[in-house]
């Protein structure tokens, strides 16, 4: 995508999204930053299995735990913020694999059970 293509994607926002974004974008150089964890917890509460919803949950303290602390901070790099909604839906996307979790508790986990019988990542 152009510069001019995202400028013109932007004068399509509203007030606040253009508020909201800009935040988000001046947070950007500063250290441990968490963006989008109001987003992250909107999507966390709009889970429907409890199971998911509570392990999310969990997941989703954890680096603000660490940032908060005193003796770490996340993410290490300065000039870097840490994304909580791309977090919260990565590891959505690996708790909702069952299978491959039992696996790799049983310590049968492989690299080729990370993709479909066509080749595609799951």
């Amino acid at each position: 995508m152009t510069v001019a293509e995202i400028l013109e994607q932007a004068k399509k926002l509203t007030p606040e999204e253009r508020d909201e974004l800009a935040g988000e974008i001046a947070a950007l150089g500063e250290p441990s930053t968490l963006i989008q964890s109001h987003k992250a917890w909107e999507f966390i509460e709009s889970m429907a299995d409890p199971i998911d919803k509570r392990f999310l949950t969990g997941i989703f303290v954890s680096p603000i735990l660490r940032t908060h602390s005193v003796h770490e901070n996340i993410p290490r790099h300065p000039k870097v913020a840490f994304d909580m909604l791309f977090y919260v839906h990565v590891v959505y996307d690996f708790i909702k694999m069952r299978g491959l979790i039992k696996k790799l508790l049983d310590g049968d986990l492989t690299a080729g059970d990370w993709f479909t019988e066509d080749g595609d990542v799951l």
